[in-house]
């Protein structure tokens, strides 16, 4: 093992907790350190048990507040939760839907807005107001293909069929 701060030699130097997670001193500096623990929720608090109960609460349609009474935490980290599940999600579809052979590709768009509709915005806020879901599925299986998210605009159109052609063509090469 060899030490974090110095680089140089270190050996083992007890344990501690309840997971008797390996402790190591350098022989150098005499500096005290352990390996990082590979943590499944990153810097989240909540057991993988929670975290499962709540998306699967969010799933069934139960609304945050709602979410947050029934598993007994905080609407923040209901909405954490939220967060880091769609990413991760985004990490497995990005990584496994490519190279996918279509023969027919339905491709839609879906309005919603994000705290108040279009005409109520004041300034120009790209978060809030309309916002527009594009999806492109495989007519016959409805794989979701390609997705994106933002406003209706040239550039996020551009990026949308951009990102469907990575896909479609990588199926037929």
């Amino acid at each position: 093992m060899t030490c974090h701060f110095c680089q140089a030699t270190a050996k083992k130097y007890g344990r501690y907790g309840l997971k008797k997670i390996q402790r190591y001193r350098c022989l150098q500096c005499g500096r005290t350190f352990s390996d990082e623990q590979e943590k499944a929720l990153d810097e989240m608090r909540v057991s993988v048990e929670d975290f499962t109960r709540i998306i699967e609460l969010l799933t069934e349609g139960v609304g945050i507040n709602a979410t947050a009474r029934l598993s007994g935490v905080n609407k923040r980290t209901v909405l954490r939760c939220l967060v880091l599940a769609g990413e991760r999600c985004e990490i497995v579809h990005n990584s496994t839907v490519r190279s996918v052979r279509a023969e027919q590709i339905q491709a839609d768009e879906i309005w919603s807005f994000v705290y108040c509709k279009q005409k109520h915005v004041k300034g120009d806020d790209s978060v809030i107001g309309d916002q527009y879901t594009w999806v492109a599925l495989d007519r016959n299986t409805k794989l979701v293909l390609s997705y994106r998210i933002g406003k209706r605009s040239a550039t996020n159109a551009y990026h949308f069929i951009r990102d469907l052609g990575e896909v479609f063509m990588e199926g037929f090469s």
